[in-house]
């Protein structure tokens, strides 16, 4: 038994068995939940859900102890090893029936609840044992005595758990552990009337508080998500097409935002006024192909789109992927951003990114979270301006990129937000998307010189950052440059000159 001191509810074992109690005097069948109304199936639920969460209990407790059991450093002589298995993982698996991320839920709750018992138990008798036992987990401590005591459910501890991460040089063990605290009283439902929010939601709430004191892990994690984007797809022998992906969260809300407009009105989205919104939205949900297949009709249309799109225009107003940031009254700075669908955190790089080609509008909020104000948005380059940077530019600018203008973004040369670059056409250029992020997120900077553009890579490309020319895609423009520079050096050299020309020393402007 733990010592006096853990919080742990003595009560576990007679609460478990009040709860099956509870729930077999419900019902023995499905028929005696038929027969119940609203509110008494609300509660019947309730009652199972208190029950499992008991259970889970013991199951993370029972898993902790396998775990313990199977420990590497007893090799072939551990209990999972001895009954065929490489992790204990794979024994609870087995035993539960459970899927695998279900097996290392209890396992990882399971092995810091059985840690921090074993140090609470020796905290009297023995401190330094207990601290040296618990040294790498102390400031999850919280957490496993919230469990303990009933406080929160396993599920709940896990989404904490993996939304928070593990300290290092930016975030310590001490700011983990006060984050688990604040997290903790979320998590009870306390500030909620006793409603709880789900483990995804938990999740997300753990993610935010990390992402609040390591503003670079978002800069990491989302470079690792792009990294890791895949999509693929292949012919099967009967003909058909089958593939997978897998999407950063920009990307992603894209996806999703692009499939929501075919089959919004079917999940209750916004009521329509006008008689042409009513009349579609009617269609849509009296369609008698499911959603699915919706889905396959809106992803095709939306690519035979983009197919027959004219190469020579830049292609309008897109699916909207919405990049939500607070401004510093008194800097007129930003802080890193959040997508509006998934609430995802993006990097201060993306957001800049968004403002440059997406249109920005500004929500003022007071102090109570209401909004005071709304302004209008600004389309930061205008159709007219888009075409004029497609015959200017032929497609995206640096060097040795090919992509059409159809498939490129207007970037500010000096940035819309950090330099509060104008729009206008001489501080526009077009880039593809990977290169319009190799700008914002690597280093890479876009400088104007007389009239031309230069592309400078950052140090760990090039230590000394020689500029590189860039040069249109249009070959017509190419020519009317190299036309004017021959007539520049002709007039230069036939310009009499009395005395040396004046330079200018390096650093001087």
């Amino acid at each position: 038994m733990p010592a006096a001191s853990s919080p742990r509810r003595e009560t576990q074992p007679d609460d478990l068995v009040a709860a099956a109690v509870a729930l077999a005097q419900l019902g023995s069948s499905s028929a005696d939940f038929e027969a119940m109304d609203d509110s008494q199936i609300r509660s019947a639920l309730a009652t199972a859900t208190e029950l499992q969460r008991h259970s889970d209990l013991y199951k993370s407790w029972i898993a902790g102890s396998i775990a313990r059991r199977s420990s590497p450093e007893l090799g072939n002589a551990g209990l999972a090893q001895r009954e065929g298995h490489r992790t204990p993982e794979a024994l609870v698996q087995l035993i539960t029936g459970g899927s695998r991320a279900e097996a290392v839920k209890l396992v990882k709750v399971g092995t810091l609840l059985t840690t921090v018992d074993t140090a609470d138990s020796l905290a009297e008798s023995d401190p330094e044992a207990a601290r040296l036992f618990q040294s790498k987990l102390a400031w999850q401590s919280p957490l496993a005595h919230a469990v303990n005591a009933g406080d929160i459910s396993i599920d709940a501890a896990d989404a904490i758990r993996r939304g928070l991460g593990s300290p290092d040089d930016a975030v310590t063990a001490n700011h983990l552990e006060a984050a688990i605290r604040t997290l903790i009283v979320e998590a009870s439902g306390t500030l909620t009337a006793g409603l709880r929010p789900t483990p995804d939601q938990l999740f997300g709430a753990a993610r935010n508080l990390r992402d609040e004191l390591d503003v670079h892990a978002i800069e990491l994690r989302e470079k690792t998500q792009n990294d890791i984007q895949y999509v693929r797809a292949h012919r099967r022998p009967d003909g058909m097409v089958a593939g997978t992906f897998l999407l950063a969260p920009e990307n992603g809300d894209l996806v999703l935002e692009t499939l929501d407009q075919g089959t919004n009105p079917r999940r209750g989205g916004p009521r329509f006024t006008s008689e042409p919104g009513k009349t579609w939205a009617k269609a849509v949900v009296d369609d008698p192909r499911s959603n699915d297949r919706i889905n396959v009709e809106t992803l095709m249309g939306a690519l035979q789109a983009a197919a027959a799109a004219d190469k020579s225009r830049l292609p309008g107003r897109r699916p909207a992927v919405r990049v939500i940031t607070v401004e510093d009254p008194a800097t007129g700075g930003f802080s890193d951003g959040r997508l509006e669908g998934s609430h995802s955190a993006v990097s201060v790089a993306t957001v800049e990114r968004n403002a440059c080609d997406g249109g920005t509008v500004r929500v003022v909020i007071d102090q109570q979270g209401q909004v005071m104000e709304i302004g209008k948005e600004q389309r930061l380059f205008s159709p007219q301006q888009r075409t004029a940077l497609a015959v200017r530019d032929g497609g995206c600018m640096v060097p040795g990129c090919h992509r059409p203008p159809a498939w490129c973004e207007a970037h500010h040369v000096l940035w819309f937000r950090r330099d509060r670059g104008k729009t206008e056409i001489k501080n526009g250029i077009l880039l593809c998307r990977h290169h319009h992020m190799l700008v914002h997120n690597n280093g890479w900077d876009i400088v104007l010189r007389d009239g031309s553009y230069w592309l400078i890579p950052p140090v760990s490309v090039d230590p000394q950052r020689v500029p590189r020319p860039m040069r249109s895609n249009n070959d017509l423009i190419e020519k009317i440059r190299r036309a004017h520079s021959a007539d520049s050096a002709a007039a230069t050299d036939q310009t009499p000159r009395s005395e040396p020309e004046s330079r200018s020393s390096p650093g001087t402007g």
